[in-house]
């Protein structure tokens, strides 16, 4: 039961809100931000790999109960 808590408590909630245009909804990512913090795409990085990379490094402030990334 303890062990239970403290993951649930250590879990992060990540918003994503993906910009998008009709007829762009294939584009690939090339920017990550959150906050002051941002993240451009490197050369031949998968978007998948690119949205981990972002999620793992994006610091949450003490006064935000998760991340909200803004994807573009």
């Amino acid at each position: 039961m303890i062990e239970a808590n403290l993951k649930a408590k250590s879990e992060r909630t990540v918003w994503r809100i993906h910009f998008v245009s009709p007829g762009h909804l294939d584009r690939p990512i090339r920017r990550i931000r959150h906050g002051e913090q941002e993240w451009l795409r490197a050369d031949g990085e998968t978007d998948e790999a690119f949205r981990q990379r972002a999620e793992s490094e994006a610091a949450i402030q003490p006064d935000e109960s998760g991340l909200t990334l803004l994807i573009d």
